[in-house]
C-alpha cells in the first residue's frame, strides 16, 4: 500500500467511510502499528495490532464483516478500534461487494 488506493474505514461506531490512503494513511487510521487480516482472496483489512492492550472500543460492525468472510478471527475474538479495509494485496481498492457488505451489516 506505497500508493494510495480507495479503502473502506470502519469505524466502532458503525460509521463506514470511504477514502483514498497509503500505508501511513492507513496507519494513521487504525492509531497505530497495523497488523494485516486476510479476510479472502480479495479482501484484505487493518486494524491496530495493540488495540486491546490500549483499551479501544469494541467494533461490533468490523467483527461481523470479518465473520461474514470467513474463519478469520478465532471464535469468541473481537475486533477493537478502526478497521481499514482493502482490497487483496494492500494495493488494490475495496471491492464493491465488500461495500455492499458493510452496508447491510446492522449492529444492536
Amino acid at each position: 500500500m506505497n500508493e494510495p488506493v480507495k479503502v473502506a474505514v470502519v469505524h466502532p461506531d458503525g460509521r463506514v467511510e470511504e477514502a483514498e490512503m497509503d500505508f501511513e494513511g492507513c496507519q494513521k487510521a487504525v492509531g497505530g502499528y497495523v497488523e494485516l487480516l486476510k479476510l479472502s482472496a480479495s479482501v484484505w483489512a487493518y486494524v491496530n495490532e495493540d488495540g486491546k492492550a490500549a483499551g479501544l472500543p469494541p467494533n461490533p460492525k468490523a467483527t461481523a464483516f470479518c465473520f461474514m468472510c470467513g474463519p478469520n478471527i478465532a471464535a469468541g475474538d473481537h475486533i477493537v478500534g478502526p478497521m481499514v479495509v482493502c482490497g487483496a494485496n494492500g494495493t488494490r481498492a475495496v471491492t464493491r461487494q465488500a461495500l455492499s457488505t458493510l452496508a447491510t451489516i446492522t449492529v444492536i
